[in-house]
Protein backbone atom coordinates (compact mmCIF):
# COMPACT_ATOMS: atom_id res chain seq x y z
CA UNK A 1 0.00 0.00 0.00
CA UNK A 2 0.77 3.45 -0.74
CA UNK A 3 0.06 7.23 0.15
CA UNK A 4 -1.89 8.30 -3.05
CA UNK A 5 -1.23 11.98 -1.69
CA UNK A 6 1.67 12.62 -0.03
CA UNK A 7 4.93 11.78 1.07
CA UNK A 8 5.89 12.96 4.33
CA UNK A 9 9.43 11.87 4.75
CA UNK A 10 10.14 14.09 7.47
CA UNK A 11 7.52 12.37 9.61
CA UNK A 12 9.43 10.14 12.22
CA UNK A 13 10.24 6.38 11.01
CA UNK A 14 12.56 5.51 13.43
CA UNK A 15 9.60 4.19 16.08
CA UNK A 16 10.39 -0.04 16.70
CA UNK A 17 8.06 -2.21 14.96
CA UNK A 18 7.10 -4.69 17.41
CA UNK A 19 5.02 -7.72 15.89
CA UNK A 20 3.49 -8.95 18.53
CA UNK A 21 -0.43 -9.14 17.13
CA UNK A 22 -1.60 -12.20 19.34
CA UNK A 23 -3.14 -9.21 21.62
CA UNK A 24 -2.76 -5.70 21.71
CA UNK A 25 0.62 -5.18 22.86
CA UNK A 26 2.68 -2.33 21.18
CA UNK A 27 0.11 -1.92 19.41
CA UNK A 28 0.65 2.16 19.65
CA UNK A 29 4.10 1.33 18.03
CA UNK A 30 2.69 -0.77 15.83
CA UNK A 31 0.08 1.73 14.08
CA UNK A 32 2.65 4.23 14.25
CA UNK A 33 5.05 2.19 12.07
CA UNK A 34 2.46 0.93 9.85
CA UNK A 35 1.90 4.66 9.22
CA UNK A 36 4.98 6.48 8.81
CA UNK A 37 6.08 3.22 6.38
CA UNK A 38 3.11 2.86 4.28
CA UNK A 39 2.68 6.85 4.19
CA UNK A 40 -0.40 6.87 4.81
CA UNK A 41 -1.29 11.08 5.30
CA UNK A 42 -4.86 11.58 3.89
CA UNK A 43 -5.42 14.68 5.15
CA UNK A 44 -4.76 17.26 8.00
CA UNK A 45 -6.59 16.73 10.92
CA UNK A 46 -4.43 16.61 13.96
CA UNK A 47 -2.92 19.51 13.71
CA UNK A 48 -5.27 20.96 11.08
CA UNK A 49 -2.18 22.84 9.33
CA UNK A 50 -0.88 20.48 6.53
CA UNK A 51 2.12 22.97 6.63
CA UNK A 52 3.27 21.11 9.90
CA UNK A 53 3.49 18.33 8.22
CA UNK A 54 6.71 19.46 5.63
CA UNK A 55 10.20 19.28 6.34
CA UNK A 56 11.68 21.70 8.82
CA UNK A 57 8.51 23.20 9.57
CA UNK A 58 7.55 19.93 11.83
CA UNK A 59 10.41 20.37 13.35
CA UNK A 60 9.50 23.97 14.62
CA UNK A 61 5.84 22.97 14.86
CA UNK A 62 6.64 20.28 17.94
CA UNK A 63 9.34 23.06 19.43
CA UNK A 64 6.14 25.70 19.24
CA UNK A 65 3.50 23.72 20.48
CA UNK A 66 5.60 21.96 23.21
CA UNK A 67 6.21 25.61 24.48
CA UNK A 68 2.64 26.54 24.35
CA UNK A 69 1.34 24.04 25.54
CA UNK A 70 3.60 24.14 28.43
CA UNK A 71 2.63 27.80 29.06
CA UNK A 72 -0.95 27.23 28.92
CA UNK A 73 -1.49 23.33 30.26
CA UNK A 74 2.13 23.34 32.21
CA UNK A 75 0.81 25.47 35.49
CA UNK A 76 -2.61 23.62 35.80
CA UNK A 77 -0.66 19.73 35.66
CA UNK A 78 2.42 21.73 38.07
CA UNK A 79 -0.02 22.01 40.69
CA UNK A 80 -1.62 18.93 40.43
CA UNK A 81 1.47 17.17 40.08
CA UNK A 82 4.35 18.91 41.09
CA UNK A 83 5.65 18.21 37.98
CA UNK A 84 8.23 21.85 36.45
CA UNK A 85 7.11 23.00 33.35
CA UNK A 86 10.06 22.93 31.56
CA UNK A 87 9.74 19.07 32.48
CA UNK A 88 6.59 18.84 30.94
CA UNK A 89 8.01 20.15 27.63
CA UNK A 90 11.33 18.32 27.61
CA UNK A 91 9.22 15.21 28.32
CA UNK A 92 6.97 16.22 24.97
CA UNK A 93 9.53 16.95 22.91
CA UNK A 94 11.00 14.01 23.98
CA UNK A 95 8.14 11.61 23.09
CA UNK A 96 8.06 12.97 19.85
CA UNK A 97 11.32 11.80 18.80
CA UNK A 98 11.26 8.37 20.46
CA UNK A 99 7.71 7.35 20.28
CA UNK A 100 6.60 9.53 17.19
CA UNK A 101 3.91 10.68 19.85
CA UNK A 102 2.76 14.33 19.73
CA UNK A 103 2.59 17.22 22.21
CA UNK A 104 -0.99 17.59 22.65
CA UNK A 105 -1.01 13.46 22.91
CA UNK A 106 1.25 14.07 26.31
CA UNK A 107 -1.49 16.19 28.25
CA UNK A 108 -4.54 14.16 26.74
CA UNK A 109 -2.88 11.05 27.91
CA UNK A 110 -1.57 12.07 31.21
CA UNK A 111 2.01 11.02 29.95
CA UNK A 112 3.47 13.89 32.49
CA UNK A 113 2.54 10.76 34.74
CA UNK A 114 5.99 8.65 34.75
CA UNK A 115 4.67 5.38 34.96
CA UNK A 116 2.04 6.08 32.53
CA UNK A 117 4.96 8.03 30.23
CA UNK A 118 6.56 3.79 29.83
CA UNK A 119 3.60 2.77 28.19
CA UNK A 120 3.45 4.74 25.79
CA UNK A 121 3.98 2.21 22.82
CA UNK A 122 0.54 0.61 24.17
CA UNK A 123 -1.40 3.92 23.15
CA UNK A 124 -2.98 5.33 20.04
CA UNK A 125 -2.74 9.29 19.23
CA UNK A 126 -4.86 11.23 16.92
CA UNK A 127 -1.90 11.94 14.72
CA UNK A 128 -1.50 8.71 13.39
CA UNK A 129 -5.25 7.58 13.07
CA UNK A 130 -7.13 11.07 12.44
CA UNK A 131 -4.45 11.67 9.92
CA UNK A 132 -4.94 8.58 7.80
CA UNK A 133 -4.72 5.06 9.87
CA UNK A 134 -8.49 4.56 10.37
CA UNK A 135 -9.33 5.77 6.92
CA UNK A 136 -6.84 3.45 5.28
CA UNK A 137 -7.88 0.60 7.02
CA UNK A 138 -11.55 1.71 6.42
CA UNK A 139 -11.08 1.61 2.88
CA UNK A 140 -9.84 -1.92 2.52
CA UNK A 141 -13.09 -2.96 1.01
CA UNK A 142 -14.65 -1.27 -1.52
CA UNK A 143 -17.88 0.47 -0.72
CA UNK A 144 -20.98 0.11 -2.86
CA UNK A 145 -21.51 4.03 -2.46
CA UNK A 146 -20.07 6.52 -4.30
CA UNK A 147 -20.15 9.08 -1.36
CA UNK A 148 -19.13 8.24 2.47
CA UNK A 149 -22.54 7.22 3.66
CA UNK A 150 -21.49 8.11 7.34
CA UNK A 151 -20.89 11.85 6.31
CA UNK A 152 -24.38 11.87 4.47
CA UNK A 153 -27.13 12.02 6.27
CA UNK A 154 -29.68 11.39 3.49
CA UNK A 155 -27.56 8.11 2.56
CA UNK A 156 -27.10 6.89 5.55
CA UNK A 157 -30.95 7.00 6.72
CA UNK A 158 -31.74 5.20 3.42
CA UNK A 159 -29.08 2.56 4.55
CA UNK A 160 -30.41 2.74 7.88
CA UNK A 161 -34.49 2.01 6.54
CA UNK A 162 -33.31 -0.57 4.42
CA UNK A 163 -31.62 -2.58 7.03
CA UNK A 164 -34.44 -2.01 9.37
CA UNK A 165 -32.38 0.15 12.17
CA UNK A 166 -33.75 2.47 14.08
CA UNK A 167 -33.73 5.80 13.73
CA UNK A 168 -34.11 9.58 13.26
CA UNK A 169 -36.65 10.38 10.80
CA UNK A 170 -36.43 13.34 8.27
CA UNK A 171 -39.19 15.66 8.96
CA UNK A 172 -37.87 18.10 6.76
CA UNK A 173 -35.12 19.10 4.41
CA UNK A 174 -33.55 22.35 4.17
CA UNK A 175 -31.34 22.59 0.50
CA UNK A 176 -30.29 24.66 -1.88
CA UNK A 177 -33.06 27.93 -0.17
CA UNK A 178 -35.54 25.91 -0.24
CA UNK A 179 -38.13 24.33 2.79
CA UNK A 180 -38.85 21.34 1.77
CA UNK A 181 -41.38 19.20 4.11
CA UNK A 182 -41.00 15.16 4.00
CA UNK A 183 -43.62 14.22 6.66
CA UNK A 184 -46.91 15.53 7.61
CA UNK A 185 -47.52 19.11 8.53
CA UNK A 186 -48.49 17.76 12.18
CA UNK A 187 -45.33 16.28 12.54
CA UNK A 188 -43.64 19.44 13.44
CA UNK A 189 -46.03 19.96 16.45
CA UNK A 190 -43.37 19.06 18.38
CA UNK A 191 -39.45 19.73 19.81
CA UNK A 192 -37.14 19.92 16.55
CA UNK A 193 -33.67 19.10 16.07
CA UNK A 194 -31.98 20.17 13.04
CA UNK A 195 -27.84 19.09 11.91
CA UNK A 196 -25.99 19.34 8.79
CA UNK A 197 -27.11 16.75 6.31
CA UNK A 198 -23.17 16.52 5.62
CA UNK A 199 -21.31 16.62 8.69
CA UNK A 200 -20.41 15.22 12.09
CA UNK A 201 -21.44 15.74 15.71
CA UNK A 202 -23.17 18.55 17.22
CA UNK A 203 -20.84 21.38 14.83
CA UNK A 204 -24.16 23.44 13.41
CA UNK A 205 -26.90 21.84 15.39
CA UNK A 206 -29.83 23.70 16.41
CA UNK A 207 -32.72 23.00 18.66
CA UNK A 208 -36.26 24.25 19.31
CA UNK A 209 -38.70 23.39 21.58
CA UNK A 210 -42.62 23.58 21.05
CA UNK A 211 -44.39 26.23 23.04
CA UNK A 212 -47.86 25.85 20.96
CA UNK A 213 -49.05 25.26 17.16
CA UNK A 214 -45.82 26.29 15.20
CA UNK A 215 -44.18 28.39 17.37
CA UNK A 216 -41.06 27.35 19.38
CA UNK A 217 -38.05 28.59 21.44
CA UNK A 218 -34.55 28.48 20.25
CA UNK A 219 -31.40 27.49 22.66
CA UNK A 220 -31.29 31.05 23.31
CA UNK A 221 -34.95 30.78 25.17
CA UNK A 222 -35.82 33.14 22.51
CA UNK A 223 -40.00 33.00 21.40
CA UNK A 224 -39.82 32.17 17.44
CA UNK A 225 -41.98 31.10 14.47
CA UNK A 226 -42.05 28.38 12.14
CA UNK A 227 -41.50 31.00 8.75
CA UNK A 228 -38.78 32.33 11.17
CA UNK A 229 -37.03 29.09 11.94
CA UNK A 230 -37.36 28.30 8.05
CA UNK A 231 -35.98 31.92 6.81
CA UNK A 232 -32.98 31.55 9.31
CA UNK A 233 -32.23 27.65 8.45
CA UNK A 234 -32.83 28.65 4.45
CA UNK A 235 -30.17 31.38 4.56
CA UNK A 236 -27.75 28.74 6.20
CA UNK A 237 -28.61 26.29 3.80
CA UNK A 238 -26.82 28.47 1.43
CA UNK A 239 -23.48 26.89 3.02
CA UNK A 240 -24.70 23.48 4.62
CA UNK A 241 -27.83 21.50 3.41
CA UNK A 242 -29.62 20.72 6.60
CA UNK A 243 -32.02 18.48 7.44
CA UNK A 244 -35.51 19.03 10.63
CA UNK A 245 -35.85 15.72 12.76
CA UNK A 246 -37.38 15.34 16.04
CA UNK A 247 -35.57 16.37 18.90
CA UNK A 248 -35.26 12.87 20.69
CA UNK A 249 -35.29 12.81 24.59
CA UNK A 250 -33.53 10.75 26.94
CA UNK A 251 -34.67 7.14 28.88
CA UNK A 252 -36.04 7.96 32.11
CA UNK A 253 -32.90 5.49 33.16
CA UNK A 254 -30.39 8.26 32.18
CA UNK A 255 -32.28 11.09 32.36
CA UNK A 256 -31.13 12.58 35.45
CA UNK A 257 -27.51 13.03 33.81
CA UNK A 258 -28.35 15.81 31.52
CA UNK A 259 -30.96 18.82 31.27
CA UNK A 260 -31.88 19.48 27.59
CA UNK A 261 -29.08 17.95 25.67
CA UNK A 262 -29.70 14.13 24.23
CA UNK A 263 -26.81 11.59 25.75
CA UNK A 264 -25.26 9.31 23.43
CA UNK A 265 -23.46 5.88 23.59
CA UNK A 266 -20.08 5.55 21.85
CA UNK A 267 -19.98 2.03 21.13
CA UNK A 268 -16.93 1.15 18.65
CA UNK A 269 -17.21 -1.73 16.66
CA UNK A 270 -14.61 -3.57 14.77
CA UNK A 271 -14.35 -6.77 12.34
CA UNK A 272 -13.13 -9.79 14.26
CA UNK A 273 -10.54 -12.74 12.88
CA UNK A 274 -13.89 -14.10 12.01
CA UNK A 275 -14.62 -10.99 9.93
CA UNK A 276 -17.98 -10.52 12.34
CA UNK A 277 -18.32 -7.41 13.58
CA UNK A 278 -17.41 -6.79 18.11
CA UNK A 279 -18.29 -4.28 20.71
CA UNK A 280 -14.60 -3.37 21.58
CA UNK A 281 -14.98 -0.28 23.82
CA UNK A 282 -18.01 2.09 24.61
CA UNK A 283 -18.82 5.12 26.65
CA UNK A 284 -21.54 7.19 27.33
CA UNK A 285 -21.04 10.92 26.63
CA UNK A 286 -22.49 14.42 28.02
CA UNK A 287 -22.01 17.58 25.60
CA UNK A 288 -22.06 20.03 28.14
CA UNK A 289 -21.87 22.78 25.50
CA UNK A 290 -25.74 21.75 24.47
CA UNK A 291 -26.74 22.94 28.07
CA UNK A 292 -26.96 26.85 28.42
CA UNK A 293 -26.95 26.14 32.11
CA UNK A 294 -23.92 24.67 32.15
CA UNK A 295 -21.60 27.44 30.62
CA UNK A 296 -19.50 27.22 34.18
CA UNK A 297 -18.21 23.70 32.95
CA UNK A 298 -14.64 24.08 31.88
CA UNK A 299 -15.07 20.81 29.39
CA UNK A 300 -17.55 20.76 26.25
CA UNK A 301 -17.65 17.25 26.88
CA UNK A 302 -17.86 14.45 29.51
CA UNK A 303 -17.89 10.92 29.04
CA UNK A 304 -17.74 7.92 31.28
CA UNK A 305 -16.44 4.23 30.14
CA UNK A 306 -18.86 1.13 30.35
CA UNK A 307 -18.42 -2.13 31.00
CA UNK A 308 -19.21 -3.96 28.24
CA UNK A 309 -20.16 -7.34 30.19
CA UNK A 310 -22.52 -5.67 32.53
CA UNK A 311 -23.06 -1.81 31.36
CA UNK A 312 -21.31 -0.60 34.29
CA UNK A 313 -20.51 3.01 34.20
CA UNK A 314 -17.08 4.12 35.46
CA UNK A 315 -15.75 7.29 36.34
CA UNK A 316 -16.77 10.20 34.45
CA UNK A 317 -13.70 12.55 32.74
CA UNK A 318 -13.83 15.74 30.59
CA UNK A 319 -12.32 16.22 26.82
CA UNK A 320 -10.16 19.19 28.03
CA UNK A 321 -6.16 19.01 28.55
CA UNK A 322 -6.08 21.23 31.47
CA UNK A 323 -8.81 18.68 33.46
CA UNK A 324 -7.01 15.60 32.11
CA UNK A 325 -6.16 14.55 35.58
CA UNK A 326 -9.53 15.27 36.63
CA UNK A 327 -12.59 12.28 37.27
CA UNK A 328 -15.95 12.33 39.11
CA UNK A 329 -17.88 9.99 40.52
CA UNK A 330 -20.87 12.07 40.94
CA UNK A 331 -21.96 14.48 38.33
CA UNK A 332 -20.17 17.74 38.25
CA UNK A 333 -23.55 20.00 38.46
CA UNK A 334 -26.26 17.92 39.76
CA UNK A 335 -24.43 15.83 41.88
CA UNK A 336 -26.23 12.36 40.50
CA UNK A 337 -23.84 9.30 41.45
CA UNK A 338 -22.70 8.15 38.06
CA UNK A 339 -19.44 5.21 38.93
CA UNK A 340 -21.09 2.06 39.64
CA UNK A 341 -24.75 3.02 37.72
CA UNK A 342 -25.92 -0.36 35.51
CA UNK A 343 -27.35 0.63 32.42
CA UNK A 344 -30.02 -1.97 32.64
CA UNK A 345 -30.47 -0.99 28.70
CA UNK A 346 -27.10 -1.45 27.61
CA UNK A 347 -27.45 -5.15 25.99
CA UNK A 348 -29.99 -3.64 23.22
CA UNK A 349 -27.60 -0.89 22.67
CA UNK A 350 -24.84 -3.11 22.18
CA UNK A 351 -27.23 -5.35 20.13
CA UNK A 352 -28.25 -2.45 17.87
CA UNK A 353 -24.29 -1.14 17.25
CA UNK A 354 -23.29 -4.87 16.14
CA UNK A 355 -26.65 -5.16 13.98
CA UNK A 356 -25.36 -1.09 12.46
CA UNK A 357 -22.58 -2.67 11.61
CA UNK A 358 -23.23 -6.18 9.53
CA UNK A 359 -25.29 -3.84 7.37
CA UNK A 360 -22.31 -1.58 6.36
CA UNK A 361 -19.41 -4.58 6.40
CA UNK A 362 -17.05 -3.30 4.03
CA UNK A 363 -16.36 -1.09 6.63
CA UNK A 364 -13.34 -2.31 9.33
CA UNK A 365 -13.98 -0.11 12.69
CA UNK A 366 -17.03 2.53 13.20
CA UNK A 367 -18.18 4.15 16.37
CA UNK A 368 -21.19 4.41 16.55
CA UNK A 369 -23.57 7.13 18.36
CA UNK A 370 -26.63 5.33 19.66
CA UNK A 371 -29.28 7.51 22.19
CA UNK A 372 -31.24 5.46 24.55
CA UNK A 373 -34.88 7.07 23.91
CA UNK A 374 -38.32 6.27 25.76
CA UNK A 375 -38.88 3.78 22.67
CA UNK A 376 -34.92 2.60 23.33
CA UNK A 377 -31.59 3.01 21.42
CA UNK A 378 -31.86 4.79 18.19
CA UNK A 379 -28.97 4.58 15.89
CA UNK A 380 -27.73 8.57 15.58
CA UNK A 381 -24.74 8.17 13.03
CA UNK A 382 -21.80 6.46 12.67
CA UNK A 383 -18.30 7.25 12.73
CA UNK A 384 -14.92 5.81 10.33
CA UNK A 385 -12.74 8.33 11.95
CA UNK A 386 -13.62 8.53 15.17
CA UNK A 387 -11.48 10.03 18.39
CA UNK A 388 -9.46 7.08 19.33
CA UNK A 389 -7.04 9.29 22.33
CA UNK A 390 -10.46 10.75 24.71
CA UNK A 391 -11.84 7.01 24.33
CA UNK A 392 -8.57 6.00 26.28
CA UNK A 393 -8.60 8.60 28.52
CA UNK A 394 -12.00 7.71 29.56
CA UNK A 395 -11.25 4.41 29.90
CA UNK A 396 -8.02 5.14 31.93
CA UNK A 397 -6.26 2.60 30.05
CA UNK A 398 -3.97 1.97 26.82
CA UNK A 399 -5.85 0.56 23.86
CA UNK A 400 -3.27 -2.23 23.73
CA UNK A 401 -5.40 -3.55 27.40
CA UNK A 402 -8.38 -3.84 25.34
CA UNK A 403 -10.05 -5.90 22.29
CA UNK A 404 -9.91 -3.00 20.46
CA UNK A 405 -6.37 -2.82 20.49
CA UNK A 406 -5.80 -6.53 19.87
CA UNK A 407 -8.30 -6.71 16.31
CA UNK A 408 -6.05 -3.16 15.38
CA UNK A 409 -3.42 -5.12 15.78
CA UNK A 410 -4.88 -7.93 13.76
CA UNK A 411 -5.76 -5.72 10.49
CA UNK A 412 -2.40 -3.98 10.97
CA UNK A 413 -0.43 -7.33 10.67
CA UNK A 414 -2.99 -8.14 7.96
CA UNK A 415 -1.97 -5.55 5.25
CA UNK A 416 1.96 -5.07 6.15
Amino acid sequence: MSSTILHLDTIRTDVRHRADYGSGAFVGENARHYYHTYKLFRGAKHPPVKLAFYPGFQDLAVFLTSAALGAWVGPTIKRATGKPIFSQMRDMISLWYKQGIDPPSYYALEFYDENRSLGAPQYLTRFETKNGLLKSLNLRKKSPYAISEMNNKDLFATCCRAAGLPHPVTIARIDNGRFVLERPEQELQQDLFCKRINGMGATGTRQFKHVSPLHYRDENGEFTSLSQIAETLVGLSKKHSMVMQPWLKNHVEIADIALDSLLTFRVITVMNEQGLPETTLAMLRLLSKLEPQWSHLPDDEYAAPIDLTTGRLGRLTGDNLKTSHIRYSKHPVTGKQLHGRIVSQWPAIQSLAIEAHKAFTHRTLIGWDIALTPAGPVLLEGNTNFDVMFLQRVHDAPAAASRFGSLLNYHIQNVS
